[in-house]
């Protein structure tokens, strides 16, 4: 996953917020990525990023953009943001209208055998769902059927994802929960198809 086979890696975080998901990824990854883009709903956390970031941003390997995740992608990023090798989102997609569109929209995104690594809720304990029940994003969803009614509110069951994934056309989905016994978060990776798998779908 480090190194592309074409160079280094193009990265891009949905939701980055404050920052706190892209300074692990640096941390591990080192300086073995070309681009990174760092986006969110809001520059609201941009200037803080820029600092946070300096030195990266200096060498201007990482950059800054304003990403609605459920609408169009390449509107707001244009045609020469796409392809990223390494696509990232941590507690951002289940808070959607729409899930299987949302998922849709992250898969323009990426490259050929790009990957998605998504960190999401997949059962909540109550508190989580008693403190963010009050607020009205939490309940912004219109797909309740794709959601998990067991637990109530937006987020989806491991299953869910997994099915979602594989609708919007990955080939390969791996669930990775924080616990064998009511996960609370679990990490999805979900690679997109080759462009030799694509090219045989294609064909008649």
């Amino acid at each position: 996953l480090i190194t592309h086979k074409h160079g280094n890696l193009r990265i891009l975080e949905i939701g980055a917020g404050t920052g706190g998901t892209t300074f692990n990824i640096l941390n591990t990854i080192g300086d073995r990525f070309d681009s990174y883009l760092f986006t969110d709903i809001s520059a609201a956390f941009f200037d803080k990023a820029r600092v946070k970031f300096l030195p990266h941003v200096e060498a201007g390997q990482i950059k800054f953009g304003v990403l609605d995740i459920e609408q169009d992608p390449l509107p707001q990023l244009g045609e020469s943001d796409l392809g990223y090798d390494l696509i990232f989102a941590t507690d951002v997609l289940h808070a959607t209208t729409e899930i299987a569109e949302t998922i849709a929209n992250v898969r323009k995104l990426l490259a050929p055998g790009g990957m998605l690594i998504l960190n999401e809720l997949t059962a909540p304990p109550l508190w989580i769902q008693m403190v963010f029940g009050l607020m009205p994003g939490w309940w912004l969803y219109s797909d309740p059927e794709k959601r998990d009614t067991e637990c109530g509110g937006p987020t989806l069951a491991i299953e869910s994802w997994i099915n979602e994934l594989e609708q919007a056309g990955f080939d390969k989905v791996v669930a990775i929960p924080d616990c064998e016994e009511n996960p609370i978060h679990t990490v999805f990776i979900a690679r997109a198809p080759s462009a030799v798998t694509q090219l045989d779908s294609d064909t008649p």
